[in-house]
């Protein structure tokens, strides 16, 4: 009996944490994309999926690059512009079709953000496993930390890019 308590408070003390976290997460990702309008790679994708999704209009014809210079730009680009083309495939575009149902775009972007952060941890605590390379705690952390603040993974979660 008491290690069924104890195990039910370690999990609830995890799941609290774990909420915590991905809220603090949730609300730093949203404020930071409100205040830096970048993520063109991620504007992309989004709007290029939501097309596809809602209106049936291809992601690879003229509508949706002009609805993306839009958002971007404010304007269509001019010819020295990126044209913000779509080039994915279609089927990578599926990976962003639950994004497409958020409908404010710094929302989605925040969460997109979330997933490519979790996404780097993950990546690093898969290889280290692959690895098994033994370390102290705080060494981890300190990896993690490096990892996390690394400037090709800040620019990747910075454009959105996956």
């Amino acid at each position: 009996m008491r290690k069924k308590i104890r195990t039910l408070l370690l999990f609830s003390f995890f799941l609290s944490f774990a909420v915590l976290v991905g809220g603090g997460l949730f609300w730093a990702n949203l404020r930071f994309s409100r205040q830096q309008p970048a993520g063109v790679d991620f504007v992309t994708i989004w709007r290029s999926a939501q097309n596809f999704m809602f209106d049936g209009v291809t992601p690879y014809g003229d509508w949706t690059p002009l609805e993306v210079q839009e958002i971007v730009y404010g304007r269509m680009a001019r010819a020295d512009e990126n044209p913000l083309r779509l080039t994915l495939p279609l089927y990578d575009l599926a990976l962003f079709f639950p994004l497409a149902w958020v409908q404010e775009y710094h929302v989605a972007r925040a969460v997109w953000m979330i997933v490519l952060q979790v996404a780097g941890a993950a990546a690093l605590s898969f290889s280290l496993s692959l690895s098994r390379w033994k370390t102290p705690w705080y060494l981890l952390a300190l990896l993690h930390l490096f990892a996390f603040f690394w400037l090709p993974s800040l620019l990747s979660v910075y454009d959105g890019s996956s």
